[in-house]
């Protein structure tokens, strides 16, 4: 059985935003303390323009992963396609 996540880098690779996303919340699904797949759908939702919705999945990796950088990135990119400048700026301080 194909892994949810390497199907869903896939679909996205191809602009199928929609199918991937559904992917990324099956592979949330099957492994909610894995960081994956919240990470994925982070990165996904902001071509939709869904930026509060990305910045709601950037928090779970956060709290599994509290050091890692990654989910403040996409946390601040979702906060700077929102408008919300300051924020995203404290985001992206805390990837260092």
């Amino acid at each position: 059985m194909p892994d949810p996540i390497e199907e869903a880098n896939s679909l996205a690779a191809q602009g199928r935003n929609e199918e991937a996303l559904s992917l990324y919340r099956e592979a949330v699904r099957k492994d909610p303390d894995g960081e994956r797949g919240y990470c994925g759908m982070a990165a996904m939702l902001p071509r939709s323009g869904r930026y509060e919705e990305a910045a709601g999945c950037a928090k779970e990796p956060m709290r599994l992963r509290p050091g890692s950088a990654y989910p403040h990135g996409v946390m601040g990119v979702a906060r700077n396609l929102a408008g919300r400048k300051g924020e995203a700026l404290a985001c992206f301080q805390k990837m260092t």
